[in-house]
């Protein structure tokens, strides 16, 4: 594990405001003047791009966050989220692909939904679209779940894929494809299921033997 704060720095500050101090001088930069400035070189369009800034922003070898000592300890897994000139999010957020033979088996509070959000803290880290369409780094955030949407729309949306998995899935050719009725962005405003694959033919298969393109939770 590597650490980006010293013990007398974490005896004094969270770590919220130590990665607020660390991030602040990047803020209202754009992506490639952030790795300027921290003397990185890498392709903009690559995966790997946001995770290199981060680790060289805080000081840390290599991209895999997750082996940062602080974020491993208080289970924090960063999020990238781009949002648009107006400020609402361009994107919804995965997560995880569905394993549905699991999900019929799952009690709530053993599951995979229920342990991720209620364990685990969310770091933002935020770009914003200007009015010239230029990405710049809006700032961070450190975010947990409110334990009323865990309870109430999460809760709703693993009990909905339960229903519908248990019941069979069903098909419907559509002009962008093959739909299904799990529940969809329109579910419940906050949750939903989408394909996550390599492509359509990237499938597995459903308790009932019926195959189906890998699906991924949304938020």
């Amino acid at each position: 594990l590597t650490y980006f704060a010293t013990n007398q720095e974490l005896q004094k500050k969270t770590i919220e405001q130590l990665l607020e101090e660390k991030f602040a001088p990047y803020i209202g930069l754009t992506r490639e003047k952030m790795a300027s400035k921290l003397g990185v070189t890498v392709n903009p369009k690559h995966k790997s791009f946001i995770p290199t800034l981060i680790s060289a922003l805080l000081g840390v070898k290599g991209t895999k966050l997750d082996s940062i000592a602080e974020f491993a300890k208080a289970n924090i897994q960063f999020k990238t989220v781009r949002l648009k000139k107006n400020g609402q999010p361009k994107e919804s957020m995965s997560f995880t692909n569905i394993h549905f033979t699991e999900i019929v088996k799952e009690e709530w509070e053993d599951s995979f939904l229920y342990n991720y959000f209620s364990e685990t803290k969310l770091l933002f880290v935020v770009f914003q679209f200007d009015e010239n369409d230029v990405l710049y780094f809006k700032g961070i955030k450190l975010w947990q779940m409110p334990e009323e949407t865990i309870e109430n729309e999460l809760f709703d949306y693993w009990t909905e894929i339960r229903r519908v998995v248990n019941e069979g899935v069903q098909f419907v050719q559509t002009k962008n494809g093959t739909g299904n009725n799990l529940p969809g962005s329109k579910f419940n405003g906050k949750f939903h299921v989408r394909p996550k694959g390599r492509d359509s033919s990237d499938t597995v298969a459903l308790p009932d033997g019926q195959m189906i393109a890998k699906q991924c939770y949304w938020m």
